[in-house]
């Protein structure tokens, strides 16, 4: 919704296509370092606490991603409030003018009852932005707002829905070539999304990823087959935005109901990745990796034949991750627990033998590759969240 509201604004403010086209992307994405935050009352809530704290994680979180690298500073000042000109900078940062109508665009969405008939709140809705003018949002902005509101069809378009059919043809679709490491960085940045949700899964997606990689190429597994088993090792725990962080940051194991709920993330990580052209193979290995032999696994119930030896390969690296990593109920097993627990998994059908044999033939060196990839990410983690900290304190003394 926020998308749509901005490119009809960015039409209004007769602003030039390849930043309206900038504009729609950032609005679309805006909420991105607010992934950790599940329920909309919390993320009211949170707002009014510090509305800026997620803009600066959002805008650090595309900053690693140079496609939407240029994107940083919208996210970072999507909440600033305009001050009669003197809402310019954040943390020390300058943010552009045009930020502000990102963040009116975000508060007229906030504002609309989708129970309700919206025709009915328009009203409403350009009363309160209008009260913010010149305190909140720029007065052209509202003044251009308020001639928009006039419009049926724009709230109409919302209503039934129609808003991504109105942003295709409005902007088109500017494709980022998923290949070699373009599709790496790409895992990568989804995966620092993901991990950044929670300092207990901070590190795992890429543990899965650097053994799923290893255990393809002591398989002799085709160098693009490779590449591709590493994205989707870093992927393969995507559905888990759809997890409450309570349940990712419980610092015990999870009962009944809680486990019920995480086994609910391997669907919707097939839900997410099987909208993205060409990542099918991609989507099947890493929606796969809590399906078992026997067909005892979860979601879908898949049997031996119907799963590939690259998705048996990432059931195999998310276990051993899983055992080897450090936990917040336990710490990591040692290699005598891991090989038991692994072998009683194949003797009960439940992972492939060829790859878990593969995995303990040099138990050393696959346990480093994880130890070192984790490593890595964990220091990334740390630096990213003092910097986060850092701007933060900024921001609050200014």
């Amino acid at each position: 919704m926020v998308g749509y509201l901005t490119l009809h604004l960015t039409r209004a403010m007769r602003i030039p296509p390849h930043e309206s086209r900038d504009l729609v992307l950032a609005a679309l994405i805006h909420d991105l370092g607010a992934v950790g935050v599940d329920e909309r009352f919390q993320m009211l809530e949170f707002e009014e606490q510090d509305a800026h704290f997620h803009g600066l994680l959002g805008s650090h979180l595309v900053a690693s991603y140079p496609p939407l690298s240029h994107l940083q500073t919208y996210l970072l000042g999507h909440h600033l409030d305009w001050q009669h000109g003197k809402g310019n900078r954040i943390a020390g940062i300058w943010i552009p003018y045009n930020c502000h109508l990102l963040h009116m665009a975000d508060r007229i969405a906030v504002m609309i009852d989708r129970s309700r008939p919206i025709l009915d709140q328009v009203e409403s809705i350009v009363a309160t932005i209008q009260d913010a003018s010149g305190s909140r949002f720029p007065p052209d902005m509202v003044d251009r707002f308020t001639r928009l509101a006039d419009n049926e069809v724009i709230w109409l378009d919302i209503a039934a829905n129609k808003m991504d059919q109105v942003l295709k043809q409005g902007v088109g679709s500017k494709t980022i070539p998923m290949t070699g490491e373009n599709l790496t960085r790409f895992a990568q940045f989804i995966a620092g999304v993901i991990d950044s949700r929670s300092p207990f899964t901070a590190t795992h997606s890429s543990g899965v990823a650097s053994v799923s990689r290893h255990l393809a190429e002591k398989m002799a597994r085709d160098p693009i087959v490779c590449d591709k088993i590493e994205v989707a090792g870093y992927l393969h725990d995507i559905g888990k935005l759809a997890v409450s962080p309570a349940i990712l940051d419980k610092p015990a194991k999870l009962d009944e109901a809680e486990w019920r709920h995480m086994h609910s993330h391997t669907y919707y990580t097939h839900e997410i990745l099987s909208h993205l052209s060409g990542f099918e193979e991609i989507d099947n290995w890493a929606s796969m990796h809590h399906e078992t032999l026997d067909g005892g696994g979860y979601p879908f119930h898949v049997t031996e034949d119907q799963l590939s030896l690259e998705a048996r390969i990432i059931a195999v690296a998310d276990v051993f991750t899983a055992l080897t990593e450090e936990r917040p109920y336990r710490a990591g097993l040692d290699q005598t627990h891991v090989s038991r627990i692994l072998r009683d998994m194949v003797a009960n059908n439940h992972l492939d033998d060829q790859v878990v044999t593969t995995a303990l033939s040099d138990y050393e060196t696959t346990n480093r590759i994880r130890s070192m990839a984790q490593m890595r990410e964990h220091r990334d983690w740390i630096s990213f969240h003092a910097l986060i900290d850092e701007r933060r304190r900024v921001h609050q003394t200014q």
